[in-house]
C-alpha cells in the first residue's frame, strides 16, 4: 500500500514549450498554469518500483497512461490521476490547469539614428520592464557604431507575472540625417536684443564642420518670412534681409549645414529692430553758404532707404516745396524752382523705408549765394569791331536759360535789349540803328531758375569806320572771293606752309614794291592774335610759333600801302 501521496508522486513538470519550466517538490502542488494553445507536460517520478499510471479525462492528452502525458486543453481543465503499485494499491490525485491570456506589448517606431551618433537608451515599449534585443543592442542600449548604417529589427520581449511571453517588433533605422546635425541658436548676448541699426553684427554659435548656416526671421503679423544663407561666418545683419521695418520684433533661428545635410532649427530668440533713423545735411553742408545753385548739396544715408524727401521752406517768402531723390544722398538748390539768391532757407531731411517714410530729421540752413552776373568775355570787352559781324561773347553761367544783351549809346539815346536764349554769343547786327565809328556801352544779364539777375560789369564797343561788309574775317562767313589757292588777291606774293600745320607756320612774302608792310593774323572770332608791322620786304621765309594757338581756322592778312592779302590756314591738334 502507499502510506501517503508524497510518496506515490515525486514532482510535476510544467513545460511551456518555450524552454521554460516550473517544478514543484512540496508533494502538495498540483496545479498547473498554461498560455492558451500550449502544451502542458505532467509527470511522475516512481518512489516505489512497479507503478502504473491512469490519466482522466483524455481530453487533450497525449496519452492516458504513462508517468509522462502531455496535455493541451482548449480550457480550464482538471486532470485526475491513479497510480497502481505492485501489490494493487492505487492513490489518485488531481491537477487543475487554468489558461491565461497571452501578453500584448507594443513598441513605439524608433527616430532614425544618426551614423555618427553615440549609443543612446531605447525606449517606447509597453508595458515596461520589458527586455530590447537586436543589432546593435546591449543591455537596452543601442549602439549605431556597432550596427553601421543600415534598417535593423529590435525586438521587445515581455514576460508577465503568469510567466506568459510575447513580442513587439519595429525597426531602427541608422543615416546621417537632420537628426544628426548638432543644433545651434543665436549666441548669448544676442538673445531677445533691441538693435541700434540695422547694421548691428548679430552672432550665433558656431558648429564643427559646418559648411553653411541659415538664418531664418519671421514676422508673424507682417507676414514676413525670409532666409538669409551666411556661408561658414557666424554672424549677420538685420540689413541683409531686404524689406525689414523699423520698431518692429521678429523671430529669429538659426540651424546649420553639416556633411551636406541640413540640421534642424532650434531655440527661437526675438531680435527687434531700431526706430527709424533720422536724416539731415551732412557735416560741411548743415548751415552752409553755397557759391551756386548747383552745389552738390549731400546728407546723411539711411539704410535701406529707397527714397528721400527734401523740404525746402521759407517763411517770410511763404515758400515751401518739397524735392524727391531716389537712394543718392545728394541734391541741388537748382532742383527747387523759383530759389531766390542770396536768400537763407530752412532744410530738412526725411527717408522712405519698406515703402514707409520716416520722421524729418534736424533744420539746416542754406543760404544761396548772390546772383552771378556776366559781362563781355575777356578779348571782347572794349574793343573796336573790324566787322559788324563779329561774334562777341560773355561769360556763361551755369544754369542760365536765357541772356539779355544791353546795348545802349546815351548821347544818341540808343538802348536796346536783345534776348539770345542760352547761347553765350551775338553780333552787333543783331541790333538796328547802329551808328559807324561809335562807342556803345554793353550790359549783359542772365536768366537763372525764371528770375533775371543784375546787369554785370559795362564794356564797350566800338563799331567799324563802315558798316558795309568787309574783307575782313568774321566767325559765321569766310572771307569773300576766296580763289583756287585760298587768297582774296593776287596783287602781292603770299603762301603759308604747311597748311594745315600743328606747331610752327612759314610765311613766304615777296612784294610788288619797297614800301612798308604789316603781317597781321586773325582767329575765326576776329581777334588780331598776331601782328608783325615791319615785315621784311625782300624774299624770305618767316617763321611764326603757333604752340599758344587753339585748333582752328585763322586768317593771315598782308597789308602795303592800299593792297590787303589775306589767305586762309588751319590749326590742327
Amino acid at each position: 500500500m502507499l502510506t501517503d501521496e508524497a510518496n506515490l508522486f515525486g514532482y510535476w513538470r510544467l513545460d511551456d514549450g518555450a524552454g521554460m519550466t516550473t517544478t514543484d517538490n512540496t508533494g502538495t502542488g498540483n496545479t498547473g498554469a498554461l498560455k492558451n494553445g500550449v502544451s502542458w507536460i505532467a509527470s511522475t517520478t516512481a518512489i516505489n518500483s512497479g507503478l502504473t499510471y491512469s490519466w482522466s479525462p483524455a481530453t487533450g492528452l497525449s496519452s492516458t497512461t504513462g508517468a509522462s502525458v502531455t496535455a493541451t486543453p482548449g480550457t480550464d481543465q482538471t486532470y485526475i490521476v491513479t497510480g497502481t503499485d505492485a501489490g494493487g494499491c492505487t492513490s489518485s490525485t488531481t491537477i487543475d490547469v487554468t489558461l491565461h491570456t497571452n501578453p500584448s506589448p507594443t513598441l513605439d517606431p524608433f527616430s532614425d539614428a544618426c551614423s555618427t551618433g553615440s549609443s543612446f537608451s531605447l525606449r517606447g515599449g509597453s508595458p515596461s520592464n520589458g527586455t530590447y534585443s537586436g543589432t546593435g543592442v546591449s543591455n537596452g542600449n543601442f549602439n549605431p557604431a556597432i550596427s553601421g548604417p543600415g534598417t535593423f529589427p529590435i525586438t521587445y520581449t515581455y514576460i508577465d507575472g503568469n510567466r506568459c511571453t510575447a513580442t513587439a517588433n519595429q525597426n531602427m533605422t541608422v543615416s546621417y540625417t537632420s537628426a544628426c546635425v548638432p543644433l545651434t541658436t543665436l549666441a548669448a548676448g544676442y538673445q531677445n536684443i533691441t538693435l541700434t541699426s540695422l547694421n548691428d553684427r548679430i552672432y550665433f554659435n558656431w558648429i564643427s564642420g559646418a559648411t553653411n548656416y541659415e538664418v531664418n526671421v519671421v514676422s508673424a503679423s507682417l507676414g514676413y518670412d525670409q532666409t538669409f544663407t551666411t556661408g561658414t561666418g557666424t554672424v549677420f545683419r538685420m540689413s541683409n534681409f531686404t524689406g525689414i521695418a523699423y520698431s518692429t520684433t521678429y523671430d529669429v533661428k538659426v540651424r546649420a549645414k553639416v556633411s551636406g545635410v541640413y540640421g534642424n532649427y532650434a531655440t527661437i530668440y526675438t531680435v527687434t529692430t531700431n526706430a527709424c533713423p533720422l536724416t539731415q545735411l551732412a557735416t560741411g553742408y548743415c548751415n552752409s553758404t553755397i557759391s551756386a545753385l548747383n552745389d552738390h548739396l549731400y546728407f546723411d544715408a539711411v539704410t535701406g532707404a529707397t527714397n528721400y524727401d527734401i523740404n525746402v521752406t521759407n517763411a517770410s517768402l511763404s515758400y515751401d516745396q518739397t524735392y524727391t531723390v531716389g537712394t543718392s544722398p545728394v541734391f541741388r538748390m537748382s532742383n527747387f524752382s523759383g530759389i531766390a539768391y542770396s536768400t537763407t532757407y530752412d532744410v530738412k531731411v526725411r527717408p522712405k523705408i519698406s515703402g514707409v517714410y520716416g520722421a524729418y530729421g534736424s533744420v539746416c540752413t542754406i543760404t544761396t549765394n548772390a546772383f552771378t552776373t556776366t559781362n563781355l568775355a575777356s578779348g571782347y570787352c572794349n574793343i573796336t569791331l573790324l566787322s559788324m559781324t563779329n561774334n562777341l561773347y560773355y561769360d556763361y553761367i551755369a544754369g542760365a536759360s536765357n541772356y539779355d544783351v544791353n546795348v545802349v549809346n546815351t548821347g544818341l539815346s540808343y538802348n536796346q535789349t536783345i534776348t539770345k536764349g542760352a547761347t553765350t554769343n551775338f553780333r552787333m547786327t543783331n541790333f538796328p540803328g547802329m551808328v559807324a565809328n561809335t562807342i556803345y556801352d554793353v550790359y549783359v544779364r542772365a536768366k537763372i531758375n525764371g528770375v533775371y539777375g543784375p546787369y554785370g560789369s559795362v564794356c564797350t564797343v566800338t563799331t567799324p569806320v563802315s558798316l558795309a561788309r568787309s574783307s575782313e574775317p568774321d566767325a559765321l562767313n569766310s572771307p569773300p572771293l576766296v580763289g583756287a589757292d585760298n587768297t582774296l588777291s593776287h596783287s602781292v606774293s603770299l603762301s603759308v606752309f604747311p597748311n594745315p600745320f600743328t606747331e610752327n607756320i612759314n610765311i613766304l612774302f615777296t612784294p610788288d614794291d619797297d614800301s612798308p608792310a604789316q603781317l597781321n593774323i586773325y582767329d575765326l572770332a576776329g581777334r588780331n592774335i598776331y601782328t608783325y608791322e615791319n615785315f621784311p620786304v625782300n624774299v624770305k621765309t618767316q617763321c611764326i610759333a603757333s604752340l599758344h594757338w587753339q585748333p582752328g581756322l585763322y586768317f593771315v592778312e598782308i597789308v602795303q600801302g592800299n593792297t590787303k592779302t589775306i589767305h586762309r590756314i588751319v590749326k590742327i591738334n
